[in-house]
């Protein structure tokens, strides 16, 4: 994405147009590979310390728009499709024809989904050891597992700031709520999160093979005979 074309009068009107990286952002619960992307947000990096005032930048579907300055897109410009070129004119604001051109890609990835759990119930009048590994299918569904990963957190900020991971393992002697974070491989920036609820229940007595036992031990009491 080097400067590709350039025109202009000597060094009075110099401009220069730098690489950009590719512009990404997250695709909505739609997939479609359609997003709104402010091309603003790309401005400081394609002048790279060059005086906004002196230079103006505008973006453009094609090369010929861009060498001819004409069909410049808006500021916020929503893409025709997931990987998008974008081109981009940067001229004197006060000799036009002093310019350069550069390009960048808009790439939209897609949107994970984190699919509801149903609260997960166990019976235990102890602690219990859980692997949450055994809700990623569920929680992943029909997404792939190569391209989307599965993390889980004690609480919903420690998840959307992706500190204090629960390292899958998890011991718990009363009801808890943990968080399900799913991220796309390719853009950590795109995740979503869902809730699933550890419940446990006491059993109301002992466990049977204790009542069992307790049952063998009796007191064993003379006969009586009434005369």
């Amino acid at each position: 994405r080097d400067s590709v074309a350039s025109r202009g009068l000597g060094d009075v009107y110099k401009r220069q147009a730098f690489p950009v990286a590719d512009f990404v952002v997250c695709d909505d619960e739609s997939n479609d590979g359609i997003a709104s992307f402010d091309l603003t947000l790309i401005n400081d990096q394609v002048l790279n310390g060059q005086s906004s005032t002196t230079f103006s930048t505008t973006y453009h579907t094609t090369y010929i728009d861009a060498i001819d300055g004409s069909n410049s897109l808006p500021n916020n410009y929503t893409n025709q499709s997931a990987n998008e070129q974008v081109f981009i004119r940067v001229f004197n604001s006060d000799y036009p024809d002093c310019f350069n051109i550069t390009s960048f890609n808009l790439k939209v990835s897609q949107q994970p989904v984190a699919n509801a759990i149903t609260d997960f119930v166990m019976c235990e009048n102890d602690m219990f050891d859980l692997d949450l590994t055994i809700f990623n299918q569920d929680v992943l569904l029909n997404q792939d597992s190569s391209d989307f990963s599965v993390s889980y957190y004690y609480n919903q900020n420690d998840a959307i700031n992706n500190v204090n991971e629960i390292n899958t393992e998890i011991v718990y002697t009363e009801d808890i709520i943990v968080f399900a974070k799913v991220e796309n491989n390719s853009n950590l920036d795109c995740y979503a999160i869902t809730p699933i609820k550890l419940t446990i229940y006491r059993f109301p007595f002992e466990p049977y093979e204790e009542i069992k036992n307790l049952s063998l031990i009796h007191i064993s009491e003379p006969t009586r005979r009434y005369a």
